[in-house]
């Protein structure tokens, strides 16, 4: 069967346009960009795991938040000096009231922006002296220094307003899944106690995460 006149044109075209250098031909030495890679890590490590809580706070994603915690064991702990501050602050709350939360905070209309960050420590085992209610068995520990929270939102004035928590510190606890593999195929690491450390600023992780600011 004969081919249609006006594809073998078209073909015709494109040959010419890659032997004369014309825009329908890619340059050479030049490979197409690699795709936008994916900007959570496989949750492999406690490190990856924390790196990702901060990429979930600043784009406010809560899927990808909920995915840092063990559903069960979670429990985020208030600091004893919010505590003194305001006798309403519990101890501390289990995972469905920290989602709830955190959900009402991503999807808050009035705020524009939240930055995270902090700096990671070592990972070590955790022990008896971290006070922890199931105990130190299997339990890793992450320390964190130099905790930054910006949450930019406006006044009842409709100005911009900034609440800042800067210089706090945190103690994160871990256990690894073996049973919850990563895509990898890695056992899965997750977070399963949050401890507030704040040192004295004028507002603190836990105050934000309570709404009382």
């Amino acid at each position: 069967m004969q081919k249609p006149k006006v594809l073998h044109t078209l073909v015709l075209a494109l040959a010419l346009a890659g032997l004369s250098g014309c825009p329908f031909a890619p340059e050479k030495g030049k490979t197409p960009p690699p795709p936008d890679p994916d900007p959570y890590k496989e949750p492999t490590s406690a490190s990856n795991v924390l790196d990702n809580l901060v990429k979930a706070y600043e784009t406010r994603d809560i899927v990808e938040y909920r995915k840092l915690f063990d559903e069960d064991e979670f429990f985020f702990e208030f600091a004893q000096v919010d505590r003194d501050r305001d006798p309403t602050i519990p101890a501390g709350w289990d995972f469905p009231t920290d989602q709830l939360s955190t959900e009402n905070m991503f999807q808050d209309d009035t705020i524009d922006k939240i930055v995270l960050d902090f700096t990671k420590l070592e990972r070590v085992a955790a022990t008896a002296e971290d006070q922890l209610p199931g105990g130190a068995a299997g339990v890793w520990k992450v320390p964190a220094q130099n905790v930054h929270l910006e949450v930019h939102t406006v006044g009842e004035d409709g100005q911009p307003l900034e609440f800042l928590v800067d210089g706090d510190g945190a103690d994160f606890f871990f256990r690894e899944y073996a049973d919850q593999p990563a895509p990898s195929g890695a056992p899965s690491w997750k977070i399963i106690r949050w401890r507030d450390k704040p040192v004295g600023g004028l507002l603190s992780m836990g105050e934000i995460k309570s709404g009382r600011f």
